[in-house]
């Protein structure tokens, strides 16, 4: 009987081990900023504001944004995927960007992000979302860009923060904000394929800076037909 016991705890402790196990590696995926490696439905749609309040963005599931690589490569991509008769593709269309495609989808469909991404020459997909706490419009759609927009503190140096957080390697190019003396840049990355929600959330947690926002881009609903 003794013996039956201690197998049952050793069980017992085993499992939990193998569930802590599973669990820490899931942490750890889910902390990667690279949307590749990150499923669309895992990515927390909220930023802090100054204060460091957070700010909410409703996910709207049945519209996504396509960003092509190229943009000589834009039609041949959207002729790919309109070939590939995807169940849950209701339209898609191209924009009046250069590499961006527009697509509403049936939002039960899960599998329809992961099935554009395999499409090739395909950067990136991200849900459109409409702002909540800030002048909300059934109207206005909005969807990051591969910018973010931030403010530093009094003296510090942006490269000293996008440093802290080993994002040198991602940027292509820092801009400074026209008109004014005050420490505003908006960070251009090398992709879009980023989790720009989650990567101004860990700007601003540096303490080094007073703000850190997605640069979105919009989309009003008239006159697109998607």
């Amino acid at each position: 009987m003794e013996h039956y016991k201690k197998s049952i705890l050793s069980s017992l402790m085993l499992s939990i081990l193998l569930l802590f196990l599973l669990s820490f590696t899931s942490c750890l995926k889910d902390d990667n900023i690279v949307n590749s490696e990150v499923n669309n439905n895992d990515i927390e749609y909220y930023i802090y504001d100054q204060n460091g309040e957070e700010i909410h963005y409703a996910k709207c599931k049945h519209r996504i944004v396509i960003y092509v690589k190229y943009e000589e490569k834009l039609n041949e991509v959207l002729n790919e995927i309109k070939s590939k008769n995807f169940k849950g593709l209701i339209s898609i269309g191209a924009s009046s960007s250069s590499n961006i495609l527009y697509a509403k989808i049936d939002s039960t469909r899960t599998d329809i992000v992961k099935n554009i991404k395999t499409i090739k020459n395909v950067e990136s997909v991200h849900y459109m979302v409409q702002s909540i706490e800030i002048a909300p419009s059934e109207d206005e759609f909005l969807v990051t860009s591969n910018a973010i927009n931030l403010k530093t503190k009094s003296d510090i140096d942006i490269n000293e923060v996008l440093k802290k957080l080993e994002l040198t390697s991602l940027v292509d190019k820092i801009v400074d904000r026209p008109f004014t003396d005050e420490p505003i840049y908006t960070v251009y990355f090398t992709t879009t394929d980023l989790d720009f929600y989650k990567l101004s959330r860990d700007l601003y947690k540096t303490g080094l800076c007073v703000y850190a926002s997605p640069d979105f881009l919009m989309q009003l609903k008239h006159p697109y037909p998607f």
